[in-house]
């Protein structure tokens, strides 16, 4: 929540500060100045609302075949839009055998471009930040959506606390500790699950576990 607080007072002290000094200045040109530095800390907070929004107001669920090779690529493609500019590398390892999922597509869309954005932000400061998109078909026919990165992974004791809203490993102005839970959110109304995975080499993945059964070849 503090996050969340924090990247609200920002735009929130420069208004009222703008809107004071242009209270007692007659410099027109300043006045205009200040005018617009206030209309585009307004568009800011119109962002985080619609980011907001985006985490909590979720479509009604729409359950049909999902083509995995066709969203991960749209995804791939969306990613180009990631907060950060840090020259990522985006790879896919899809297995063949696994032609689409059953689910919804808007919710399986957010909620990759949601791990998309946390794989983003964790690797900030890694030499030669990738993220892999990955799918696979476990036994008892359980499709797997796989977002890894190669950042620093999650410590294993804040696994299930990162899932809590506004909680961010991140640092200050990077997230709103909202990703996590509108990702299981997201799974949870497919009826499908999220599951955490720390690996060996480094790193995390987000697995999108759709339910037995919901799968084809």
């Amino acid at each position: 929540m503090a996050s969340l607080i924090h990247e609200f007072n920002n735009p929130l002290t420069a208004i009222s500060g703008f809107a004071q000094l242009a209270a007692r200045t007659d410099d027109t040109a300043r006045i205009h100045n200040m005018i617009q530095t206030i209309r585009d800390e307004c568009t800011a907070c119109s962002k985080l609302l619609e980011r907001i929004e985006n985490a909590y107001v979720l479509p009604p669920t729409k359950l049909r075949e999902i083509n995995v090779r066709q969203i991960l690529e749209q995804s791939s493609a969306l990613g180009t839009t990631l907060p950060i500019d840090a020259g990522i590398y985006v790879e896919f390892s899809l297995d063949p055998e696994l032609a689409f999922v059953y689910g919804d597509q808007t919710l399986t869309l957010r909620a990759i471009q949601c791990a998309m954005r946390n794989a983003a932000f964790a690797i900030t400061e890694v030499e030669i930040p990738q993220i892999t998109l990955s799918s696979r078909c476990e036994d008892a026919n359980i499709g797997v959506i796989g977002i890894s990165d190669n950042g620093p992974g999650i410590p294993p004791e804040l696994i299930e606390q990162v899932f809590e809203p506004t909680y961010t490993t991140h640092k200050s102005g990077r997230g709103f500790g909202l990703g996590l839970p509108t990702i299981r959110q997201c799974m949870a109304m497919q009826n499908g699950e999220v599951v955490l995975i720390n690996d060996a080499s480094g790193g995390l993945t987000v697995e999108l576990r759709f339910p037995p059964g919901a799968v084809g070849y």
